[in-house]
């Protein structure tokens, strides 16, 4: 699969669904296949993710710009931790997750529909010759 943008965003509101199907579901077989499909999203997505961030980084920062990237997305993660926790104790935590993965869902869409406009991928960077 060649690394791309929309790819990522489609893998990414892709383990929404599949996020947001095992908040909601209540029959164990199916909650375990797919919390399995969004594991397997999860980390498309991450690789993808971070590909494109190695392919689009100028080559002289190269390093720093994937150690903002891998310090930021980790960051995120330990947000939306806090957030679906303080959220599940009003809410329930089963609904919290829902919400948070189809508030993430519009999000990702948002982005893709905005970018769609301006461009379709962006050029990927490259090593000087000479």
């Amino acid at each position: 699969m060649t690394p791309a943008p929309r790819t990522a965003c489609v893998l990414a509101m892709l383990w929404c669904c599949a996020l947001g199907g095992f908040a909601l579901i209540r029959l164990y077989p199916l909650a375990l296949v797919l919390l399995f499909a969004a594991g397997f999203l999860e980390l498309s997505f991450n690789t993808m993710a971070q590909t494109l961030v190695q392919l689009h980084a100028p080559p002289a920062i190269r390093g720093r710009v994937i150690g903002l990237f891998s310090m930021t997305s980790l960051g995120f993660r330990t947000f939306s931790g806090l957030s679906v926790g303080l959220a599940g104790s009003a809410i329930g935590i089963h609904r919290s997750l829902a919400v948070s993965a189809a508030a993430v869902f519009v999000v990702i869409g948002v982005l893709l529909a905005v970018t769609s406009r301006m461009t379709s991928d962006f050029p990927v960077a490259r090593e000087p010759s000479g």
